[in-house]
């Protein structure tokens, strides 16, 4: 029953990811009419689930650090894998619900500190405030870069037209790779710090959460692009720098280890490129997705601790 409840609950939290975390990685190319809907979110759920794949199984750094948030005791690992995950899907779900892209993979960090303290087990704040603070440089890279990059080039030469839109696309196909190695390795240390691999198979483990991510980008992801367009620029050459920027952050970041938000990251590139060409968004926008980033931390580390004592008086 716990097994059968565990394995949803991984597929439903990736596909939630896929919908909101790794969409938003592709909204540069739909806002500035490099892609259409679809071909973002087919493009994004592709190469997701390559970042994932690669990464997960051949660089793993994110995930080994991650794991060291929390240990569970010996027989408890999979009512802390269902926990985590379902407060993730729930908070994610009603997020995107309102078209807000929400950090599954820095919620599921807190969700598993939340389990692990449920169930008696072991838990690192030291080391789950690290890597929350991880944030804070990652923002202001991405952001810093982004505008200071468009204006220094935009009265330079630039690529012509189609071009743009080619280089557009390639970086908004690294951005979801990147995303993919970012985030999905944060639900691969999940199954490595309890012992959960479903199938006895690292290699086919992480084949069906990534196939569970692009799933949940192809079918759920448009809600989040057509809502974070508003916050994004309209030009090719800046939603283009903000991608490169993005996904520059994230290439450095991922290479140190370093379990970073993707949403964070290519939101604050995606704004700063729209405050570059000179354009203002409405502080509302903005608001709303500082306090879905602040809210996530607290709400899935609470529901988790309250799934987890659920499952412990109910199943266990």
């Amino acid at each position: 029953m716990l097994s059968f409840i565990s394995f949803i609950s991984f597929a439903l939290s990736l596909f939630i990811d896929g919908a909101t975390d790794c969409a938003n990685s592709v909204t540069g190319a739909v806002s500035s009419k490099a892609l259409s809907v679809k071909s973002a979110s087919l493009l994004c759920a592709v190469f997701g689930f390559l970042g994932m794949m690669i990464f997960s199984l051949f660089f793993p750094a994110v995930a080994e650090n991650s794991a060291l948030i929390a240990s569970f005791p010996d027989g408890k690992g999979e009512s802390a894998v269902a926990a985590s995950l379902l407060s993730v899907f729930i908070w994610s779900l009603l997020a995107w619900l309102f078209g807000i892209p929400t950090s599954e993979g820095q919620g599921l960090l807190c969700a598993m500190a939340g389990s692990a303290l449920a169930l008696g087990g072991d838990v690192s704040f030291a080391d789950i405030m690290i890597l929350l603070l991880w944030s804070i440089p990652a923002v202001l890279m991405s952001g810093s870069f982004t505008y200071i990059f468009v204006k220094m080039l935009e009265k330079r030469n630039k690529p012509e037209g189609s071009q743009q839109r080619f280089l557009l696309i390639a970086a908004s196909a690294t951005a979801a790779f990147f995303h993919g190695a970012q985030d999905g390795q944060k639900f691969f240390a999940l199954s490595l710090c309890t012992g959960t691999l479903f199938f006895e198979s690292s290699a086919l483990t992480v084949l069906i959460l990534s196939a569970c991510m692009a799933a949940g980008t192809i079918f759920a992801g448009r809600r989040i692009i057509k809502k974070m367009e508003e916050v994004s620029p309209k030009s090719t050459f800046s939603a283009l720098v903000g991608e490169f920027s993005g996904s520059l952050v994230l290439l450095m970041l991922t290479l140190l280890g370093a379990p970073v938000s993707t949403t964070q990251i290519k939101s604050s590139a995606l704004i700063f490129a729209k405050a570059a060409e000179g354009r203002k968004n409405r502080p509302s926008d903005i608001l709303l997705l500082l306090l879905a980033w602040i809210a996530t931390l607290p709400v899935c580390f609470s529901l988790s601790f309250c799934i987890t004592k659920l499952f412990f008086a109910i199943i266990l």
